[in-house]
């Protein structure tokens, strides 16, 4: 068959279809009109037979309406016609929330069961109002339906309803109704317009049957006779007749002047032969020679090859290792965190315990030193931790408003005591003006200041440390600033070429004596890294022998609009302080020694502790004994601490027991496993005591015990500058003498200790005071020498301050008599 057949069939042929489709799917399209026409369900009550979630979601809406009007109307108007429709009413929205919750999926029962939670809280304010209505109190029961509480749980009952119809994919409001009415409204339309286009449809038909054939007749006479000669042309010229010309009119137009440029190709493709004959023969001897050349080269590219290959192989062997070795640090770490961290628990905790028991200020003085180094060595693991969360990419910076003039006064309050043995200035210059609220991460600020302040301390022997601290406002938005902080000191300095070097982990500079200065080699690696993830940046500038100046910028702080409260000194917590109403507890670790931490602190409140060694162990317990909290370790024997909460949480005896998480486990992913909805809070070990309480203030009613005195032991009131000191004649012998001696050397020594105290000096003085008081027989100096001495002895710098300073006064006092 020609092409102008094949043409002419073509066209007929889509015509047809084209037709035949219009017809097929105008009638398709009538066909399924009628039904949304006729069949549309016009009712909620008819739509729920099909879609019965939707509907149950929708009566839902419907009946929590009811209520909230009924009891409204009750309250404004008292008409007991509204009261009545209220509790025929209210068992209907009950019962319809629990046929949701049983017939929804796992997506829609977490919604339902907190509209549940909601439609309580709400009924139970609306029977409130009802009985209050009941006993002629309309304004209270008014008051109960108009306030932030009832209307609150009318937002969260509200917004649950539209977040399960925006998951459902369906608009919430009238969004039944709507659809019925649109959806029947453009059926009976499409029937209309169905209706005047059939007729249309032949017409336009037999119009495009027509212009088809018309159009493939014109096509085939103008463009398909030509091209077939063209063909045949070409044709031939590849069979090598380069002979053959094309001759085609010229009123063709452009197929025409295509004959003319084809026969012009068909010259020039004669004269190129020519010339390719004479160039084959010299291609011929040059492909030989670089054909030589390419198979040298193809050895010398596959060794290289191999060679590429064999050291990508041993570089993902290297990574893959890496990697693993990576993962292994990382488990080290956290199983290294659980096993140090829980006889840290033991020793930190009834370290707690004791110095709320003991009272002897020379014992007082060895159970701190127990106490600050379990802190230090705390402080070693969480640095290490740290490290590795941050080359994990795992630790989070969270903002929050920060006071920063808190943070200052606290670190003044942390080296206050080491800074005043070495006898050093400790200078903090922080701008007045700086606000007093800034989004912050206080504890990782906190970190930074403590590390660099601490390297400042450990390197400097005379002269000074300082902190400095000013800000620069945004030009373009003052909300915002550049928070600018620096640590200078007058210590050992830096060289130059080791002071990228210092940043690095366990890194410190070189000749550094590691006995003298101690340190890992942490702290500003970790400093480093934590003002980066800040946004920020530090630099030093350092002379060697004269000190060094550390300063970061923290950019962009966002100032905030909620002004912080400058808060003082946490006071140390007093357990024998606190008194719970009776209580059960239930203490849930493998280890004996962490039990007995926390039931000892606890037996001293008055509180029933009961102990369990495992999961399984616990579950027993609390569905036995219904404890009013239970402290659970994570990682157990037998049944781990998941796996008992989830147990507990499930049943309905112990669901609402407050669960305590407590973990050794400092891992990178170890607080982003522990589950919200499993655990009501989480400590992690070491714990203090003071934070075992917290949680239980939050949980259990307490009250606070009178205070005791305790006279065994001596204390000075710090707030009498110039305390009261009588001296009778009758107390002294050879006040002469006295007097020289106190002038001549204690005097001398007194003055010497101006600016530093030397602790040897100041004991030095008291035994010499002690002496004297016993020779010329003067109580009140006796007194005073054994309280020095008591203070030297318990290395209490504030107190041996104030006694210092109240000598001046006992002496002019003497010289009185």
């Amino acid at each position: 068959m020609s092409i102008k057949n094949r043409l002419l069939l073509g066209f007929c042929i889509v015509s047809i279809f084209a037709a035949l489709e219009g017809y097929w799917l105008l009638f398709r399209l009538k066909e399924s009109s009628n039904p949304l026409y006729k069949d549309i369900p016009s009712s909620i009550e008819q739509l729920t037979a099909t879609l019965e979630i939707e509907g149950l979601a929708q009566q839902i809406r419907y009946y929590d309406e009811v209520l909230t009007q009924s009891a409204r109307n009750y309250a404004f108007t008292g008409d007991a016609k509204w009261k009545r429709r209220y509790y025929a009413s209210e068992p209907l929205l009950d019962a319809l929330i629990n046929q949701s919750i049983t017939k929804s999926d796992d997506r829609g029962r977490y919604l339902f069961e907190q509209l549940e939670k909601s439609n309580i809280l709400i009924v139970k304010m609306e029977y409130e109002a009802l009985k209050l209505v009941e006993d002629e109190n309309r304004s209270m029961a008014i008051d109960i339906l108009e306030s932030p509480a009832y209307w609150e749980q009318k937002g969260i009952y509200d917004k649950i309803l539209k977040e399960y119809y925006f998951k459902r994919g369906v608009q919430y409001e009238h969004a039944f109704e709507t659809s019925v009415v649109n959806i029947r409204i453009a059926a009976k339309r499409a029937q209309e317009v169905l209706e005047q286009n059939v007729r249309w449809m032949g017409f336009f038909t037999l119009i495009i049957i027509t212009l088809s054939v018309l159009i493939g007749f014109i096509i085939t006479k103008s463009i398909v006779t030509p091209v077939k000669m063209l063909i045949d042309a070409a044709v031939k010229i590849s069979e090598g007749d380069l002979s053959h010309r094309v001759n085609i009119d010229e009123s063709s137009n452009e197929i025409a002047l295509l004959s003319i440029s084809f026969n012009r190709m068909t010259d020039s493709l004669v004269n190129a032969n020519a010339k390719l004959m004479e160039a084959k023969d010299v291609l011929e001897k040059r492909v030989e020679e670089r054909t030589i050349d390419l198979l040298k080269t193809n050895e010398l590219l596959k060794l290289e090859i191999d060679d590429r290959t064999k050291a990508e192989e041993n570089l993902k062997i290297a990574k893959e290792e890496a990697v693993t070795a990576n993962r292994a640090k990382s488990e080290f770490l956290a199983n290294m965190s659980h096993e140090i961290r829980t006889p840290m628990n033991s020793v930190i905790g009834f370290s707690d315990l004791l110095s709320s028991m003991i009272t002897d200020e020379t014992q007082k003085s060895y159970l701190e030193s127990i106490q600050i180094s379990g802190k230090a060595l705390l402080r070693l693991i969480n640095d290490i931790l740290d490290l590795s969360k941050i080359e994990a990419g795992m630790l989070k910076i969270q903002y929050e408003a920060v006071n920063p003039h808190t943070v200052f006064n606290e670190i003044r309050q942390i080296f206050k005591i080491k800074i005043a043995e070495k006898g050093l200035d400790f200078i903090i210059d922080v701008d007045e003006t700086l606000p007093s609220a800034l989004m912050l991460d206080e504890t990782r600020l906190r970190q930074i200041l403590f590390n660099l302040v601490g390297n400042a301390l450990k390197f400097t022997e005379t002269g000074y440390i300082k902190i400095q601290a000013r800000k620069q406002y945004n030009e373009k938005d003052n909300s915002k600033l550049q928070l600018l902080i620096s640590v200078e000191d007058t210590g050992i300095g830096i060289p130059q070429d080791q002071i990228d070097s210092i940043f690095e982990s366990f890194r410190q500079q070189d000749n550094q004596s590691t006995r003298k200065y101690g340190g890992t080699g942490l702290g500003l690696a970790i400093s480093k890294r934590l003002i980066e993830m800040m946004s920020g940046q530090i630099n030093v500038r350092s002379s060697l022998g004269k000190g060094s100046i550390f300063e970061f910028t923290l950019p962009e702080v966002d100032i905030s609009s909620v002004n912080t409260i400058l808060s003082s000194p946490e006071q140390p917590f007093d357990i024998t302080a606190i008194c719970f109403e009776h209580s059960r507890i239930l203490v849930v670790d493998d280890n004996e020694f962490n039990r007995k931490v926390i039931k000892d602190a606890l037996k001293l409140s008055c509180m029933e502790v009961l102990e369990a060694e495992n999961g399984e162990q616990a579950v027993l317990s609390a569905k036995k004994f219904s404890p009013d909290i239970i402290f659970m370790d994570i990682r157990m024997p037998v049944m781990d601490g998941y796996e008992a909460a989830k147990i507990l949480k499930a049943a309905p005896e112990t669901n609402s027991i407050p669960i305590i998480a407590l973990t050794a486990s400092l891992g990178i992913r170890e607080t982003e496993n522990i589950n919200k909805s499993l655990f009501d809070a989480y400590l992690f070990k070491p714990v203090s005591m003071s934070e075992v309480f917290q949680i239980l203030f939050c949980y259990l009613k307490y009250s606070e015990k009178e205070p005791v005195e305790k006279d065994n032991h001596i204390r000075t009131d710090t707030s009498q500058k110039n305390p009261e000191l009588t001296i009778n004649m009758n107390e002294l012998e050879d006040l002469q003498e006295l007097i020289i001696v106190m002038e001549s050397e204690i005097m001398a020594e007194w003055t010497s200790l101006k600016g530093a105290i030397e602790i040897d000096a100041v004991e030095n003085i008291a035994i010499k005071l002690l002496k004297l008081s016993e020779k010329h027989r003067v109580d009140a100096l006796n007194q005073y020498a054994a309280k020095l001495l008591a203070f030297v002895e318990s290395f209490d710098i504030e107190q041996i301050e104030n006694s210092l300073n109240e000598f001046s006064a006992i002496c002019d006092k003497i010289k009185g008599v």
